[in-house]
Formats: C-alpha cells, structure tokens, sequence
C-alpha cells in the first residue's frame, strides 16, 4: 500500500509507477507460528517459551503472514505488520515494536540484512552459484532465492503473487530422504518433475512431492510454498528444474522454477 504525506498529491502516471513498482517488488515475511518457536531469538529481544526443533517429525507448526516488505526504490524499502501478527503466539520484532505502523528505509533493515551471507565469506561464490545467482547479487535478490533462513527463527522471505501469479525459484526440500531411490539422478536442467499430493506423509498430510518421469519423488514443494500450490491446484502449477546441484548439501541440491 502507497502511504504518501497528506500535503503530498502524486500524478496519476507516478501514482500508477509506482504501485505497478510495488506489486512486483514485494515479499511476504511469513513466521512459522506454534510450539517450534520455543527459542531464544535476538530479533524478537525475548525468550518465548521452551519447545521442540523445527528440525524434529512431530513438530508442531503453521506458517503464517506475518509482515510485507516493499523495495520502493533502488535503496528504499518500507515494512509493516500483516493481520498475521496479531496471532497469539508471535512477538513483535524488537527493529519493529509498532504494530500499527509502516517503517520506511534507505538501505535494507538490519534484520533482514542478517539473513545475507557475508560476501567475504569464501563459500560465497559457491553458495551463490548454488542458489543460481550471478557472482554478485544484491542483498533482495539474495533474500528472495534463499527465503532468509536462520537457525536462530522460523522466518522465510517470499515473493508475493501478482494477479495470482507468480514466478520465482525454490530449493527443494526433503531431498535427503529419497537419495537412495536414485530419482535425483534421473533428472536435469529444463526438466519438468511431477506434483503428487504427499498425504501418506505422517508429519503433513498437505504436503506435494516432486517427482522424476517415473513418479518415483525427489523431495517436497517447501511448506512456505504449500498455500499458494494448493490455492492453484496442482495440475495448474507449472515447476521446471532450473539445476542440480552436484555436490552440495542435501537442502541445497535441486533449484527448480515455479
């Protein structure tokens, strides 16, 4: 949403500029709401109460929306909370303790600075590469393929849909229990796996496997992922592998196109 001053009256060809600008340059802030966020977490500058790993089967947890960030500009960005914030669980981020207001930047914020790799890191290029960005990109376009993943939260960075549509890229998760049955090796760059409805998955029953040709699965559409699936229904959502990652660790293996 555009939020200019009262005395500020945009004509209608920047008006229409820029809302076009903030249709396609937003993200979704979701949290995964429930009993994985027991942890200590220096976003939130608090301790909420003690719970199981995300990382465990048996956990119990929901990703919700939680907050939007807009790229305005180049270098300027605004944030605000979403109804999802009002859920009883969450705790308002310490950067951002105003429910009720829209928070504009020049620069990135730092919380989402944080979930940047360091491009002095050595590993950078490789991670990069992996994630099938050029050498040097910037920091969004750096969050918006990683979805900004901490081992220290539950938050993910997505990209919004426009007109319900909506194209950007996923690493596929799970890969790691379906390494044996030799499907991953099956498949390659410009290859279009199957979507089959996961329901003999004990954990999550809306889970969507990908699959090679055979239908033997490879991993799963990522939980963030899994409302916007459902909502187009599987045969009306096309997923195409972008790259198979030789090599790398498991949740880093296969970049697919959505």
């Amino acid at each position: 949403m555009l939020h200019a001053p009262p005395d500020e009256i945009l004509s209608e060809p920047r008006r229409s500029f820029i809302e076009e600008l903030l249709r396609t340059n937003r993200r979704r802030i979701l949290d995964a709401i429930g009993s994985c966020t027991g942890r200590t977490d220096p976003d939130r500058g608090t301790t909420t109460p003690p719970g199981p790993s995300p990382h465990l089967a048996g956990c119990s947890r929901r990703l919700i929306h939680v907050a939007t960030l807009d790229q305005i500009e180049a270098d300027s960005f605004a944030f605000r909370y979403e109804e999802g914030a009002r859920h009883d669980n969450f705790v308002l981020l310490a950067e951002f303790p105003d429910p009720a207001r829209t928070y504009s930047f020049t620069g990135l914020p730092a919380f989402f600075l944080n979930r940047v790799m360091s491009p002095r890191r050595a590993s950078y290029p490789t991670y990069c590469h992996w994630l099938g960005l050029s050498e040097f990109p910037t920091p969004v376009e750096f969050l918006a393929r990683s979805g900004g993943g901490r081992a220290t939260d539950t938050f993910h960075v997505v990209d919004i849909p426009v007109d319900g549509r909506v194209e950007g890229h996923f690493l596929v998760s799970g890969v790691r229990y379906f390494e044996d049955n030799g499907a991953l090796s099956r498949i390659d760059g410009g290859s279009r796996p199957g979507l089959l409805p996961g329901a003999d998955n004990p954990v999550k029953p809306e889970a969507v496997l990908l699959t090679d040709a055979g239908e033997d699965p490879v991993g799963y559409v990522p939980d963030r992922l899994l409302g916007d699936v459902h909502g187009w229904g599987l045969l009306s959502t096309a997923v195409h592998v972008e790259q198979v990652n030789a090599g790398a660790p498991a949740h880093l293996r296969l970049l697919c196109r959505i």
